[in-house]
């Protein structure tokens, strides 16, 4: 059995043309539902999966505006198409919902399902251009968020549900996990794109400050309030407004959050006036809500208000897969920036990177990328060329180099015993800067010629790659 060429709501009034059309549509392939008025259409309107509303009330084309006006409101109402005599086929004007396409009726049945079927397909290209479209946005919009981990991969899942809404949203994670660039994104996605997204960081505002900066203020509301100032929620009007660092929020302004997330109403500081602001608000927080609630800092009623979404990012430490991704694209990102080739990176730097445990989160992997990139001048970047924090992590702990087992009773020369601890530090030290010994030299805060004193003392031979040998003279030794 072939599949319906659409599937068709037609609300006509009138019982012999609703029958006509019935007749003369389902002939053609499509698949009808037909309605005699407005509780019909509603009803099979909830159930979805039309393509058209297909509408010929009998009353008039400015009743048709009047009824159409009543149904916007439908849930899940399809595109409306208005049928009428001395109607021209096309758009007309604008209705609750945008432009109403218009065939004329009556008219010769096979001019009318051609009719029909045009309009489908252009509503079935609109769908793959909106979706395609959508694909990029999305794309676009998570660009800066790379990731390969599970939860980060459903964090964006989140973001792709909830952006088209306008569902309050908690961003928790550690500082430098990315909640603001996933707080635009949410942006991005949603209908409000084109109208403002205004940032505060709560934690870096006075206290005293922080409810003038968010509310505004009238003159003399406060020493220094020379003239009236809109607040941030009026910045916002329209658009998405993004508070991070809530948990910092004092109870007072809590109340004041709180009120506005139950009737969207605020006052500026001291002025009495009532306003309204249609913003979307998300917010983050890089510590725990909940155990702030617990120690009486947090009001548990604005917590519930505010977790209708939660996103959870994790730190970049529990997430290794991401580390080699992100780098390449904070490198691609950063060379563009300074005009630069993307520089390669050595071996031993990207060990030093992988085992580092990144306490600032990709924050500080982009810092130090950013040193990497300006330090190594467009050529590759080197252990010597990452923070002293990132080396320092990768160097080997003293307790890891085993020691001689003393046997009581014999007499030992200690320059022998330290010999080969010596030797492994040094070997490390060269390894650790991919074979030169100049780079290695300035690592362990001597010169070159003191370290070629030392392995020539401690009998490390040189290999034609610079790297130390274990007393042998042949080329190309490696070090075990």
């Amino acid at each position: 059995m072939e599949p319906p060429r659409g599937r068709l709501l037609l609300l006509v009034d009138r019982p012999g043309i609703r029958a006509e059309l019935t007749g003369l549509l389902t002939e053609a392939g499509f698949r009808v539902e037909a309605c005699g008025g407005r509780e019909e259409v509603v009803e099979a309107a909830r159930s979805g999966g039309h393509d058209l509303l297909l509408c010929l009330p009998g009353i008039g084309d400015r009743g048709a505006l009047d009824l159409l006006e009543e149904l916007a409101a439908t849930p899940r109402l399809p595109p409306v198409v208005l049928l009428g005599p001395r109607l021209g086929a096309g758009s007309g004007a604008a209705g609750p919902f945008g432009s109403i396409e218009r065939i004329p009726w009556p008219q010769a049945g096979e001019d009318f399902v051609l009719a029909v079927d045009h309009l489908l397909q252009q509503q079935r290209l609109r769908g793959e251009v909106r979706h395609l479209r959508e694909r990029l946005e999305i794309e676009h919009s998570l660009d800066h968020l790379v990731a390969r981990d599970g939860r980060m991969l459903a964090a964006f899942e989140q973001v792709r549900a909830v952006a088209p809404t306008r569902a309050t949203v908690l961003v928790c994670g550690e500082s430098g996990t990315g909640k603001s660039l996933l707080a635009q994104a949410i942006h991005r996605l949603s209908d409000r794109a084109d109208r403002p997204f205004v940032t505060v960081s709560c934690g870096s505002i006075p206290e005293p400050l922080l409810e003038s900066e968010l509310f505004g203020h009238i003159r003399g509301a406060f020493t220094g309030a020379y003239r009236d100032r809109p607040g941030r929620f009026e910045d916002a009007d329209g658009g998405t407004l993004f508070l991070d660092e809530i948990g910092s929020a004092s109870p007072a302004l809590q109340v004041k959050l709180l009120r506005f997330l139950q009737d969207r109403t605020f006052e500026r500081v001291g002025e009495s006036r009532t306003r309204r602001a249609d913003v979307r608000l998300i917010f983050a927080s890089n510590t725990s809500l909940r155990e702030a609630v617990e120690r009486g800092e947090f009001r548990r009623d604005l917590l519930f208000r505010i977790e209708v979404i939660r996103i959870d990012l994790p730190p970049l430490r529990e997430r290794p897969s991401d580390i080699m991704p992100l780098i390449r694209h904070l490198l691609s990102r950063l060379a563009a920036d300074y005009e630069r080739p993307v520089p390669r990176i050595s071996r031993p730097a990207a060990r030093l990177l992988l085992q580092y445990s990144w306490p600032g989160n990709v924050r500080e992997l982009a810092n130090c990328l950013e040193r990497g990139l300006l330090l190594s001048q467009g050529g590759t970047i080197l252990p010597e060329h990452l923070p002293p924090a990132v080396v320092g992590a990768g160097a080997v702990p003293a307790d890891s180099i085993p020691l001689p087992r003393l046997v009581p009773g014999r007499r030992y020369r200690l320059k022998d015993l330290l010999a080969e601890p010596e030797r492994r530090i040094l070997r490390a030290a060269i390894e650790a800067c991919d074979g030169n010994r100049e780079r290695a030299a300035a690592m362990l805060g001597i010169d070159r010629s003191t370290l070629y004193a030392r392995m020539r003392r401690l009998g490390m031979t040189r290999n034609r790659r610079g790297r130390p040998g274990q007393g042998s003279t042949e080329p190309g030794t490696k070090l075990k």
